[in-house]
């Protein structure tokens, strides 16, 4: 397998300043092709080792994610050194990722690897601010439900009277335009695999505003869910400051296991949309004595 010239690869787009595979796929192909009009995706297939490049047609749109011998063939064609390969790698494996909670984990952990302290995936504020409501995740889940109907009048029944048509139709039609669902002729939806998640570190009053809704929505299930299908536990303790990002890393590592046990096909038809939230909160002000020392 040959790989692209020298010059041309320090042109190349740079994996790490993408939040997805089909994004960087799609972004390579459009720069060979300007590069070079000779680098098809019919000549990239060939390199590698491909019959057709449809494959890599489905790569670009975000329809397929490659295989781990794919991504090693990839990586040596664009001479990706060893971190820009195993970040590649993890790129694949956040999109390819099956609930929310294991997606921002891995989000983080590419957030890591890049340098930077928020998540590779998250919308753009000015995004997010159209699909900023409680129930817009739920909508998107419900895809995953049994009989997966996203119409308009399923959607409605499922949410009860705490969201008008008027608000559903919206929030389908913004979640269309942003590519993480497609609408079909007969008025239905259906999910395209991609998904949607903003950093844990976000102050923008949108993310904080999403969050109080939800909190909302616990405060209600209180009163309005039976208490076997829901729960609700909380434990107080002297806790010190030193050991924050520890205790962030074992909820992030708590969630993604929840995730990976719990939202899984194995277990049987899904029958209801859940969500899991974890606050971990100061209950006292900072002391104005604290010792230096400390």
């Amino acid at each position: 397998m040959a790989n692209l010239s020298t010059q041309a690869i320090h042109a190349a787009p740079r994996v790490t300043e993408f939040a997805s595979f089909a994004a960087f796929f799609a972004a390579v192909a459009k720069w060979m092709k300007k590069a070079n009009s000779k680098y098809s995706l019919r000549w990239l297939a060939k390199q590698l080792n491909l019959k057709s490049h449809a494959l890599l047609v489905q790569f670009a749109k975000g329809e397929r994610q490659p295989t781990v011998e794919m991504l090693d063939r990839i990586a040596a064609l664009l001479a990706l050194n060893a971190d820009e390969a195993y970040f590649l790698r993890v790129l694949v494996e956040k999109d390819s990722a099956k609930s929310v909670a294991e997606r921002e984990f891995l989000a983080e952990k590419l957030g890591s690897l890049r340098g930077v302290d928020s998540s590779t995936h998250k919308l753009e504020i000015d995004l997010f601010a159209t699909i900023n409501q409680w129930y817009a995740p739920a909508v998107l889940e419900m895809a995953n439900l049994r009989g997966g109907d996203l119409s308009v009048e399923a959607v409605t029944e499922r949410l009860g009277d705490r969201v008008s048509v008027a608000e559903i139709e919206a929030c389908l039609a913004n979640l269309s335009k942003l590519g993480l669902l497609i609408r079909q002729d007969n008025g239905t939806y259906l999910a395209t695999g991609r998904h949607m998640a903003t950093t844990r570190h976000s102050s923008n009053l949108m993310v904080r505003h999403y969050h109080r809704q939800l909190l909302e929505r616990a405060s209600e299930a209180l009163d309005e869910v039976p208490t076997d299908q829901r729960f609700f536990y909380g434990y107080t303790f002297a806790f010190s400051r030193d050991r924050l990002k520890e205790a962030n890393d074992l909820i992030i590592e708590f969630r993604s296991r929840f995730a990976k046990l719990l939202d899984a096909e194995a277990g049987g038809p899904r029958e209801d949309v859940y969500h899991l939230a974890i606050q971990f909160i100061p209950l006292t002000v900072a002391s104005r004595h604290r010792s230096s020392n400390n």
